[in-house]
């Protein structure tokens, strides 16, 4: 039996994620000079390697702050 609760933080912490994830690529997009969107665009391989490789790390730190275990008093 599908436990709904379950299901809807699943989605949450889905959207939650995947908004995360791009506000963190807008601010490293910021601070690092040119746009990686120009540049992937223009066929730089080493910036996609980059873009590919900042989503990976952030999403793998989203993943441990959201599995972490939950701290009772």
């Amino acid at each position: 039996m599908i436990y709904i609760p379950d299901v809807l933080l699943t989605i949450f912490y889905a959207c939650f994620g995947i908004i995360l994830m791009l506000t963190a690529n807008t601010v490293i997009d910021f601070f690092v000079p040119g746009k990686f969107s120009e540049e992937i665009k223009r066929g730089n391989c080493a910036v996609a390697w980059l873009s590919a490789g900042s989503f990976i790390g952030i999403g793998e730190i989203l993943r441990a702050v959201i599995m972490s275990p939950a701290v009772t008093t």
